[in-house]
C-alpha cells in the first residue's frame, strides 16, 4: 500500500532477522533495542538508498553529464529547467522525496512545479522514534501499525495473512486514520466531522511537515516548488487529511505556493474530474504564458 511495504523488499531489508511471534512477526520479541537498525523494513522505498531512488539518482546524473543513452548512439537531450514532478500513491512520496534530495544537492532537478495524487510527504506513516501512552511495547506491532494501518494488521486481512498485530490503538481508532496517519494528524480530532481542524487539540509533538530542508528552515519556503496535492474524498487506501495537511504548510509559510484539490470520492488515485484542474496547473508552471485547456 501507502506504505511502501512491498512483502519482498520486507524479507529483503530483514533477511534472516525475521522471528515470528505468535500472530505477529516481531523481532526477538521486543524490537529495542536491537531492530533500531532495522526501522527501514516499515518504510523500505522511504529513504535514500531504496532501489527507486538509486535508479533515479544514475538516470539523472547520466543526463545531466549528457551521457550516451544506453542502447543507443545518440545523448541524453532534457532540459531539466522545464520539468515537473508528478505521482500517485507511493509516487506522491516520492515526488516528495525527490524534492528533498535536490535540497540536499543529489543530483535531482528542482522542477518547476509537482503534483501528488493520493500522496503527499515522504514523512507520511513514519513510526514515532518516542513511545506514547497506550502504545504497544514491541516496536515491530507498534511501527506496523503506523506503516500499513488497519489493511495489515487487523486479523484476515485483504492479503490472506494473519500477522494482526492486535487491536489498534490511538490515532487508528479514528476512521479518519484506518490507512495511517501523516504528521499533523493530531489536528482532526473527530471522527463524525473529520476534515475540520481545531488548532487546540494539535499536540505539541505532532506539527505539519513536508520535507526536512524546509522544515528545519534551511530553505526557505519561496524556494520550494509549487505544489498541487490532490485527493479523493474519503480516499479508500490513504489517510484521509493528507492532502489538506501538505497544502496548510504551504498556505501558511511565508512564500509558500501550492494548491489542494478534491477529485473523486472513496476512490484512491486520481479523477477523471481533476484532470482539467491538474493539467491546467502544470501548464501554468511549464509554459511561458499560461493556457487554459478547459
Amino acid at each position: 500500500n501507502d506504505t511502501y511495504d512491498s512483502r519482498e523488499c520486507n524479507d529483503f531489508e530483514l533477511g534472516t532477522k525475521i522471528h515470528g511471534e505468535g500472530k505477529c512477526q516481531s523481532c526477538l520479541h521486543d524490537a529495542r533495542p536491537v531492530c533500531m537498525p532495522l526501522r527501514h523494513w516499515f518504510t523500505c522505498g522511504n529513504w535514500d538508498g531504496a532501489w527507486d531512488v538509486q535508479m533515479l539518482k544514475n538516470l539523472f546524473s547520466s543526463i545531466r553529464n549528457k551521457d550516451k543513452i544506453p542502447g543507443m548512439n545518440a545523448t541524453w537531450n532534457l532540459d531539466f529547467d522545464t520539468m515537473a514532478y508528478m505521482g500517485v500513491s507511493v509516487g506522491a512520496h516520492m515526488v516528495s522525496r525527490a524534492l528533498q534530495l535536490g535540497a540536499q544537492g543529489m543530483p535531482f532537478p528542482v522542477p518547476r512545479c509537482g503534483v501528488m495524487i493520493s500522496g503527499a510527504s515522504y514523512q507520511c506513516y513514519s513510526c514515532p522514534k518516542t513511545l506514547s501512552p497506550g502504545e504497544p511495547v514491541d516496536d515491530f506491532k507498534r511501527c506496523s501499525w503506523y506503516a500499513n494501518g488497519f489493511q495489515i494488521n487487523r486479523s484476515n486481512n485483504s492479503l490472506g495473512t494473519n500477522n494482526s498485530c492486535g487491536t489498534s490503538f490511538p490515532p487508528f481508532n479514528k476512521q479518519q486514520n484506518r490507512w495511517g496517519v501523516c504528521p499533523g494528524h493530531t489536528l482532526y480530532p473527530n471522527s463524525s466531522t473529520w476534515w475540520q481542524i481545531d488548532p487546540t487539540e494539535q499536540s505539541a509533538s505532532d506539527p505539519l511537515l513536508t520535507e526536512a530542508a524546509w522544515d528545519s528552515c534551511v530553505k526557505p519556503f519561496h524556494e520550494h516548488p509549487p505544489v498541487l496535492a490532490v485527493q479523493p474524498w474519503e480516499d479508500s487506501f490513504a489517510y484521509w487529511s493528507m492532502a489538506q495537511n501538505y497544502y496548510e504548510v504551504l498556505a501558511r509559510q511565508e512564500g509558500g505556493r501550492g494548491c489542494r484539490m478534491y477529485a473523486g470520492e472513496k476512490i484512491h488515485g486520481p479523477d477523471s474530474r481533476g484532470n482539467n484542474g491538474t493539467l491546467n496547473f502544470i501548464l501554468a508552471h511549464l509554459a511561458t504564458s499560461f493556457v487554459d485547456v478547459v
